[in-house]
């Protein structure tokens, strides 16, 4: 578990919204029904949501786990064994700004000094040990680096076009070996690269994107307002309500009505496109160097991962290779 920073306590948000659109034709041969897949067991006994439920809550304690889920999923919950945590359902998908945000007023008017660990739910990484290494190093990255937020960047197996890229800052055009390097200063992030783009981000040694950040919750409250100051004024109500509810002033149900309101007049923006790229003189990476990280975005992906490290699939293999591929 990952105790108490020199700034506050940590906490994990867990994003859970998405819909997985890219892997619903293969979840739909396989299941014979839609599922976003997070909540689909890929491997072992638990989804991918479980399996990213158990490191969160390895990392921060059960109590301090936040889940931010989509409208309706509470329906795909029915199978999972008991949640660590809070379960934060939005009223309607606006993206993974909102997605980010939500769980963040809720964190805020609990914890004024935290540190959030932002994880989204449908990743693969292993070993586990050495994830939670990085993380932690990240962590006290902040101690130092206290309005900074701290991204967790994968190292590439090959120039793919699918993932967004991180470039280094670098006195010279590429990097010539910098896993060796604990953190580093992000130049710029390269989103959907052309296949000439991504050879030569994976030549020139730059890192793959995962969207899992580190960040104290008041430096990134903050540096969203500043961009986006007409969508925070509503988000500092939620944050408010949730107050009111610590405080016992108000229902759950008044809850829920505040976050449908708010969820009603927010436009849908992206995390990564709207937040961090705009903010990357604040963005620092810290590398997963010694650990297999994928987001299972296709069903090749999903097989070689589990093939690599030795996991018996729980689908047919034979589903994947008759072309279960969009």
């Amino acid at each position: 578990m990952m105790h108490r920073s020199t700034i506050g306590d940590v906490w994990a948000i867990v994003l859970a919204g998405g819909e997985g659109k890219r892997m619903c034709p293969f979840v739909q041969k396989w299941l014979g029904q839609e599922r976003p897949k997070q909540y689909c067991s890929f491997y072992g006994s638990k989804s991918l949501l479980g399996h990213t439920l158990d490191r969160a809550a390895r990392l921060v304690g059960e109590e301090r786990v936040v889940t931010v889920i989509g409208k309706g999923h509470t329906a795909f919950l029915r199978g999972e064994r008991e949640l660590p945590g809070q379960i934060l359902e939005q009223s309607d998908s606006r993206g993974t700004g909102p997605g980010v945000l939500f769980p963040l007023s809720y964190i805020r008017a609990r914890d004024a000094d935290a540190v959030v660990v932002i994880l989204p739910s449908d990743h693969f990484v292993h070993p586990q040990r050495l994830f939670f290494e990085r993380i932690m190093g990240a962590v006290e990255l902040l101690d130092s680096h206290s309005d900074h937020l701290i991204l967790i960047a994968a190292v590439p197996q090959g120039p793919e076009c699918e993932y967004g890229w991180i470039e280094p800052v670098a006195k010279e055009g590429c990097v010539s070996d910098p896993i060796r390097i604990p953190a580093q200063q992000v130049r710029k992030f390269v989103e959907k690269p052309s296949s000439r783009e991504a050879r030569h981000c994976f030549e020139c040694g730059h890192f793959w994107s995962t969207m899992i950040v580190v960040a104290r919750a008041e430096s990134l409250w903050s540096l969203v307002t500043q961009l986006q100051p007409s969508v925070m004024s509503r988000f500092e109500k939620l944050s408010q309500a949730f107050r009111g509810i610590a405080d016992r002033r108000f229902s759950e149900q008044a809850r829920d009505l505040l976050v449908k309101i708010a969820y009603s007049k927010i436009p849908s923006f992206d995390f990564s496109k709207d937040v961090l790229t705009p903010s990357v003189e604040k963005c620092l990476f810290v590398p997963l160097d010694g650990v297999t990280w994928s987001d299972l975005g296709r069903p090749e992906r999903l097989l070689e991962v589990l093939d690599r490290i030795g996991l018996a699939p729980n689908f047919p293999r034979e589903l994947v290779l008759a072309g279960g591929r969009k």
